[in-house]
């Protein structure tokens, strides 16, 4: 597990990185590594830097996609990757969660009919 620090608060947390692989690994490096956020547009450059056609045609798409199953994958350690309002465009960074998610399942009330 490695060690990563809170952008906000300063606490640490520990999030598994050995579950991720390819270009989930790079999004989540790239993510933690600017404290300060990072735009979508500088974000889609950066993980599609050492490809020559420069990504997919809908790669900031792509991006959002793999940020929504990251979050999903680290919600349960008490992160997630939030974007923050900033003007006219969102940033995009490491937060830690309150309480970390668990799966809860409604319940219906159990209705009887005479």
């Amino acid at each position: 597990m490695v060690k990563i620090l809170c952008c906000t608060c300063g606490g640490k947390g520990l999030v598994d990185e050995s579950r991720f692989r390819g270009i989930h690994a790079r999004v989540l490096n790239i993510v933690r590594n600017s404290p300060q956020g990072i735009t979508l547009l500088d974000l889609v450059d950066a993980v599609y830097a050492d490809d020559e056609n420069g990504g997919p045609l809908y790669a900031n798409l792509v991006v959002q996609q793999i940020i929504r199953r990251i979050n999903r994958r680290i919600s349960v350690s008490g992160w997630s990757i939030k974007a923050s309002k900033l003007g006219r465009g969102a940033r995009y960074r490491m937060q830690r969660i309150v309480e970390p998610s668990k799966k809860t399942y409604r319940t219906l009330p159990n209705r009887i009919s005479v």
